[in-house]
């Protein structure tokens, strides 16, 4: 099957990485997804301690600052199979310093934020 942005090339899982047309669609699921973790992460604490700014941080650190960084790249590959790194998991808890739970609880929803915009967007 041909690539649907128009690039004439063969469109597989890695063609999806690799297509520069894709760029765009992949910063904005970068975008959406640490918009929506702030949120889920700010009501799963229901106590505002840590600053907006300073979760963000923690999950750039996670995540990546741009769609083309190394981090996201990994971040989604293995989120297209609904997998994460157990020591992003451990991260959160100890970043956010909170327990093991509510960190696998985070992930969770920072994946599933992931695959649908995902879904919408590509």
């Amino acid at each position: 099957m041909k690539c649907i942005m128009k690039c004439n090339k063969k469109e597989n899982w890695n063609h999806l990485f690799e297509c520069q047309a894709y760029e765009v669609a992949w910063e904005k699921i970068l975008e959406i997804t640490t918009k929506e973790s702030i949120i889920i992460y700010l009501k799963q604490k229901q106590i505002r301690g840590q600053g907006e700014d300073f979760i963000r941080k923690v999950l750039q650190n996670i995540l990546g600052v741009t769609a083309k960084s190394e981090k996201f790249q990994k971040f989604q590959q293995l989120a297209l199979e609904v997998k994460v790194e157990t020591f992003l998991t451990t991260k959160l808890q100890k970043d956010f310093k909170i327990s093991l739970t509510e960190a696998q609880t985070l992930m969770a929803n920072i994946l599933i934020g992931f695959i649908l915009a995902f879904k919408e967007l590509i």
